[in-house]
């Protein structure tokens, strides 16, 4: 049975329109409804982790919806082939938590499994986090919109899109040790394509950057717990400058690999020891990163 069922409402959940389910684990766990709220968060429900002894090792892949079964297959197969501790995806909001699991091996997976019906909404059900259960257990898992309404141009075509980070906090299952892992994908970069329809404000870069400051401040909520590992499509490059996410997670001590317009961000303390370009089928070559974390705890 998928993660997603560990399930307890957040309460004061804005939108009438969505119920979300019935708790049926403790408090904490699933955080159904989450993320309809620009920018809100709610408590986090971990215990605070010990300094970490070892490495871990990471894929981050965009595979977008349209992608056929048995090309996600093959995807799948590819970005835990290293027997990964944590996979983080973009664009697979079509995708059925239960079908990633039993596809991609021993791992769980969670979303926010109430979809946000408001305008931009859309979006709302394509980051998912997976993990390896052997090693690690859930602790506590949501959603945070970071971006509402942006407004562009695809092809021709006007859209409105809200942006969102998908976020878990993991138990090692061998000591006290915690690690939170987020998956995000950023908006179009809005220096390639700065139209909007209308006289909307602010502009793209603007509601991108502001966006940005929301991802951070998770970033920072969750690295009280232990250290953050955050992983996406940022469609953004570091030579843009200082709206970027490169930049923005520079400010607080990350660096990062990265693969074209994929990236995974590791805190201060860590270093990477390993790191290979993988090939899915996808628009965006995925990433394999094994990420020492010898020493790095949460930070005070």
């Amino acid at each position: 049975m998928a993660t997603a069922l560990l399930l307890s409402q957040l309460a004061g959940a804005p939108t009438p329109s969505v119920v979300a389910p019935v708790a049926s684990e403790p408090a904490g766990q699933g955080r159904a409804g989450s993320g309809l709220e620009l920018g809100r968060m709610g408590q986090v429900d971990a215990r605070v982790g010990r300094k970490h002894d070892g490495r871990v090792r990471v894929s981050v892949a965009n595979i977008p919806n349209r992608t056929g079964k048995r090309k996600m297959r093959i995807s799948l197969r590819r970005l835990t082939s290293d027997r990964q501790d944590f996979v983080l995806l973009n664009e697979v909001g079509s995708r059925d938590l239960g079908w990633l699991e039993q596809h991609a091996g021993p791992y769980r997976a969670y979303r926010d499994p109430v979809r946000d019906t408001t305008r931009g909404g859309s979006q709302s059900m394509n980051n998912v986090v997976m993990w390896r259960p052997k090693r690690w257990e859930l602790l506590d898992a949501g959603r945070v919109k970071v971006v509402d309404d942006d407004r562009g141009y695809r092809a021709g075509e006007t859209f409105v899109w809200d942006r969102y980070v998908t976020w878990a906090v993991l138990g090692r299952t061998t000591s006290r040790a915690v690690v939170s892992v987020v998956s995000l994908h950023m908006p179009t970069n809005p220096v390639v394509y700065p139209e909007q329809p209308g006289k909307d404000k602010p502009s793209r870069k603007r509601r991108w950057k502001q966006g940005m400051a929301r991802v951070v401040d998770v970033v920072q909520r969750l690295a009280k717990h232990g250290p953050v590992l955050l992983g996406g499509d940022m469609n953004s490059h570091p030579h843009q400058g200082k709206w970027t996410a490169a930049a923005a997670m520079g400010r607080i001590g990350h660096g990062y690999a990265k693969e074209e317009v994929m990236y995974l961000f590791h805190p201060a303390g860590s270093e990477v020891v390993e790191h290979r370009r993988v090939e899915v089928h996808s628009d965006h070559p995925a990433l394999s990163t094994t990420i020492d974390l010898t020493g790095v705890g949460p930070r005070r």
